[in-house]
């Protein structure tokens, strides 16, 4: 029982420390910039959103459900439009996910500080957390699969069914997130199972690992089906039609299509005529081109598909040295503002994680070197290499994919934060745990239980310091002087393609309860200004809402505007405030 609660103590610890760091990092980097960011892809996002508050509708041609309905129970546990509450909940969900990669590389390696390590790499690796900030799928989809991994591990190491379901669930959640991970389960499964087999554990899993695949890839064809029947689309998203096209235009095969169709000939005609730009956007092509991108992209698709499958040699040329390349492609979405809190300090720790970044670069040499731990008897019975063998599949999956479906080189960066926390583990885990090995032999290790407990005392101080001093940081900007300007529209964004405006505003002022806007503006199709009544959800001070505008719709048209949009705030007599009335651009700036 004493062993028991040493080992426990020795395990804690360094969770508890992993916490406060991580936290403080992700703390200081949300008060550095405290806003909620939009990108480019949060709108179709946010439109299923408004698709599911509005109708009901969980299957949507655009986007898969997950995330979504992540924000929608944000949304009414929160408030609706909160998206500040949405992105806070991705700052909890990357904490949760660095214990469990401290728990992850425990497992595997069974030393305690060596864990402590590698998920320190990741809770405060800002090139992470700068993708986990903006309302996108990346840290929400990170999360999902560190849990993944984690359950698949604890199944390796116990073989009870109950892990082998869990990792069931979180496939079929991940997947249902982010789709290039729908291949994942029979691969992952196939191996797990290869390790029950050396223990003779196979004939009674079998059926539960078969179970659990026929159950989720029954509730995929039930999504393919409904997406067929409802919106007349076969497949999960529509994206992947666009990231088909976007293939063959990065590798320059747009004219290797069937000359004697005439369909193809019109469709390499129209690419040719934007690539000569030196345009290789599909979506910017859609754009200037909706007759033929229209049905979902379904045609262009086609022709791309008809191209890779005709030429297979080619494109896997073309795609071998971005198996490599894409693991050092760098972009960072939230950046750091060098005149908020603490500026300084994460510009430093910033600049440290891009650097850091680049040790990907050693993954296809750890990738050969477990190889060799698995050619060698002595070597590949060993439960780390087993493990880590599980890791480096789901690596290895995750990078041909992402690199055989993605087009841009700033997309792999994207793509690859989901897995990067397990590139972390596998780099670095060898890389350690090697030396550990080779420390352990040339000196000895000669610790009391004193220094050992003085040198906890000490760490555990140090971090307390840390996060007086970031939250002391945190005050003078989190804290804003209450003024008679309550509410202020910041930003207007037009999603024209379904017919949505997004509108945020912010009150910095007292609370404003109960308040609306009337809309007018001017479109293509009606000779008078259109006008519109739209009640604002409650925003209290210092916070911000974003408020989803269905505008109407005449025939097949949405009647968008096509001029500034005045928008007149109509607030409680109460609350006076000087500007009542704004004139904006519906575009959004972010």
């Amino acid at each position: 029982m004493l062993l028991q609660k040493n080992t426990l103590l020795r395990y804690l610890f360094p969770a508890l420390l992993l916490t406060i760091l991580t936290g403080g990092v992700v703390i200081a980097f949300y008060a550095n910039h405290p806003r909620a960011e939009l990108l480019a892809d949060t709108w179709s996002y946010l439109y299923v959103v408004d698709r599911i508050s509005v109708a009901g509708q969980l299957v949507n041609a655009w986007r898969l459900p997950c995330y979504p309905l992540f924000i929608s129970v944000l949304y009414a546990i929160m408030g609706q439009g909160n998206i500040e509450a949405v992105s806070i909940a991705q700052a909890v969900l990357f904490v949760l996910a660095t214990l469990e990669i401290y728990i992850l590389a425990a497992l595997i390696f069974q030393r305690p500080w060596l864990a402590f390590i590698l998920s320190l790499m990741m809770g405060i690796n800002l090139t992470l957390i700068s993708y986990v900030k903006p309302l996108m799928t990346e840290g929400m989809g990170l999360w999902l699969l560190a849990s993944l991994t984690l359950s698949a591990v604890l199944f390796m190491k116990t073989l009870r069914r109950r892990w082998l379901w869990l990792t069931a669930l979180w496939m079929l959640i991940l997947f249902m997130t982010r789709p290039e991970w729908l291949y994942l389960p029979p691969l992952l499964f196939a191996y797990v199972l290869l390790q029950a087999y050396k223990k003779q554990r196979f004939r009674r899993l079998l059926p539960h690992a078969l179970a659990a695949l026929a159950l989720m890839y029954a509730l995929v064809g039930g999504y393919i089906y409904t997406n067929a029947t409802q919106n007349n689309f076969v497949g999960t998203t529509w994206i992947t039609n666009i990231n088909l096209v976007g293939k063959i235009l990065q590798y320059n095969m747009q004219d290797h299509g069937d000359p004697s169709n005439p369909e193809h000939v019109m469709i390499a005609h129209t690419l040719d005529k934007y690539v000569r730009q030196g345009i290789r956007d599909p979506y910017y092509m859609m754009a200037h081109e909706p007759k033929l991108f229209g049905n979902n992209i379904s045609e262009p698709a086609k022709y791309a598909e008809y191209i890779i499958l005709h030429h297979p040699k080619t494109f896997a040329l073309d795609t071998a040295p971005l198996f490599f390349s894409s693991l050092t492609a760098y972009a960072q979405e939230s950046l750091v503002d060098p005149t908020g809190v603490l500026g300084q300090p994460l510009a430093v720790l910033h600049n440290a994680s891009q650097i850091f970044y680049a040790t990907n670069s050693l993954f296809p040499l750890c990738v050969l070197l477990w190889l060799g731990l698995l050619y060698f008897k002595g070597t590949r019975r060993h439960p780390i290499v087993q493990l880590m063998g599980l890791l480096i599949l789901i690596c290895v999956y995750g990078i041909m994919l992402t690199t055989a479906g993605g087009y841009r080189d700033y997309d792999y960066m994207r793509i690859y934060v989901l897995f990067d926390p397990l590139l972390i583990v596998i780099i670095w885990g060898f890389l350690l745990w090697g030396l550990s090995l080779l420390w352990r032999k040339v000196v000895e290790r000669v610790t009391t239980r004193k220094s050992k407990s003085g040198h906890m005392r000490g760490l555990l101080f140090s971090c307390l310091c840390l996060m007086a001093l970031i939250l002391s940081g945190c005050e003078g900007d989190l804290t804003t002087p209450p003024t008679n300007h309550s509410l202020t529209l910041v930003s207007c964004h037009r999603e024209g393609r379904v017919g949505l405006l997004f509108m945020r505003f912010e009150n910095r002022g007292v609370d404003v309860s109960s308040s609306s806007v009337q809309l007018l503006f001017k479109t293509p199709y009606t000779s008078q200004q259109v006008s519109m009544h739209v009640d604002l959800p409650p925003i209290p001070n210092n916070q911000e809402r974003l408020v989803t505008v269905d505008v109407p719709v005449h025939g097949p048209d949405y009647w968008m505007p096509n001029s500034p949009v005045k928008v007149t705030l109509n607030l409680p007599r109460t609350d006076r405030q000087p500007q009542s009335n704004f004139t904006t651009d519906c575009h959004d700036p972010s």
